[in-house]
């Protein structure tokens, strides 16, 4: 298996608080009532215009204008506060670390903003990553197979030498519109019955297990 793509949000990084205080902020900016975290990561996973949109609720949905100015205040908020609470979920350093050892090169997938998830990704896993592909101008964001395709063509990876683990029905569409195989992470913003239902095949419940059924497909393929 020459190429690891990895999900950011909810997969590698735990970023819901910093995404709930930047939605409330736009929110309250407008007069919006606030969120919890539980209602944002309900939200997570479609990108920014989605989270804003249905963060709003029956006010935003025809209203392009005020779609655009929260958009707008989200945006200037979290390129400023995407790190202020953000961290690395347990064991993916490691995990991480040991994928790079066995010869796998690694990208980070993301409807994130390019701008915040290189941000991110640089600041968390330095060298351990060799792309970074988030949501940009020309390039469709998941459930669109873009993002992967990209980042495939970019490191010389076919759907057959390719894996991408993710924790959402979103990423598990992408994959599918990729023909690459996709695990899921339990730890993220999906639960196993959601992920269930939208058709994954590979659960893990933790890094050891993640690390375990990435070495069992690449056993079994040539």
């Amino acid at each position: 298996m020459k190429l690891l793509l990895f999900d950011l949000d909810g997969t590698l990084l735990d970023t819901l608080q910093d995404l709930t205080d930047s939605v409330n902020y736009a929110l309250e900016s407008e007069g919006l009532p606030q969120l919890s975290p539980g209602q944002v990561r309900r939200l997570l996973g479609n990108g920014y215009l989605y989270l804003l949109t249905n963060a709003a609720g029956r006010s935003a949905i025809d209203n392009e204008a005020l779609q655009q100015r929260l958009l707008k205040t989200f945006r200037s908020y979290y390129d400023v506060h995407c790190i202020d609470k953000t961290a690395p979920y347990p064991g993916i350093l490691q995990m991480l670390r040991s994928c790079k050892d066995k010869g796998n090169r690694i990208a980070v997938i993301s409807n994130k903003g390019q701008q915040a998830a290189s941000t991110l990704v640089e600041k968390f896993f330095g060298d351990l990553v060799d792309i970074t592909v988030g949501e940009s101008e020309g390039i469709r964001r998941k459930p669109a197979p873009d993002t992967l395709l990209h980042a495939m063509a970019q490191l010389g990876s076919t759907p057959a030498d390719t894996l991408f683990i993710g924790d959402s029905e979103v990423d598990l569409q992408a994959a599918t519109a990729a023909g690459v195989t996709c695990l899921s992470c339990l730890w993220g913003f999906r639960d196993e019955d959601v992920l269930l239902s939208a058709g994954a095949k590979h659960l893990c419940a933790d890094t050891t297990e993640l690390l375990k059924t990435i070495k069992t497909i690449q056993n079994t393929r040539p």
